[in-house]
């Protein structure tokens, strides 16, 4: 893209960034909340997991 010479050409260029950043703007955003659900899937997991690993050795081991 050329450079622009006068102030409607300027107009035009950052009109059409603005569109494109307001557009990735709101992609960022899904993505963002979609890592951000699985994050707490996985940490929720990841604490039910370790609450059972932790019963099925106490029991193997016996508790005292």
């Amino acid at each position: 893209m050329a450079t622009p010479t006068n102030d409607h050409d300027l107009l035009i260029a950052m009109n059409t960034k603005l569109d494109i950043m307001l557009t990735t703007s709101a992609d960022h955003e899904t993505r963002m909340r979609r890592l951000e659900r699985w994050f707490w899937i996985a940490a929720g997991m990841a604490a039910a997991s370790g609450a059972g690993i932790s019963a099925a050795i106490s029991t193997l081991v016996g508790s005292g």
